[in-house]
């Protein structure tokens, strides 16, 4: 399983996640000088795309399409946040900084009312 399983995460997880906001840097550089109007047609194209797997997924297991509507959350914000997570990541293990869990110290103090 892990042959499978690592490859895939290091691909779509990590590695194109680093190049996500080069890829629509490029795009919207290109549309914004005069470039081809075709990367606004692929990329509507690509997001009626993803959307209607979704609606079509969400259909198969007879769920509400209502959290459909995070759709565009995801699509222009969550993305964003996700490739900053990632380029945080890379550039704390290349400079080799270690992450704890950050261990809350417990004191005791809490004092509840007595019922009675």
């Amino acid at each position: 399983m892990g042959f499978i399983v690592i490859p895939y995460m290091w691909l779509f997880q990590f590695i194109f996640q680093l190049f996500v906001p080069f890829a629509d840097l490029y795009s919207l550089f290109a549309l914004l000088t005069g470039g081809s109007i075709k990367i606004l047609y692929f990329y509507l194209a690509f997001f009626l795309v993803d959307f209607f797997t979704c609606w079509f997924a969400f259909g198969l297991e007879k769920e509400s399409r209502k959290p459909l509507w995070g759709f565009l959350y995801q699509r222009f914000v969550y993305r964003y946040l996700l490739c900053y997570i990632v380029y945080r990541a890379f550039l704390n293990a290349l400079s080799g900084k270690r992450l704890g869990w950050n261990k809350l110290q417990r004191k005791g103090s809490v004092k509840l009312p007595l019922k009675g």
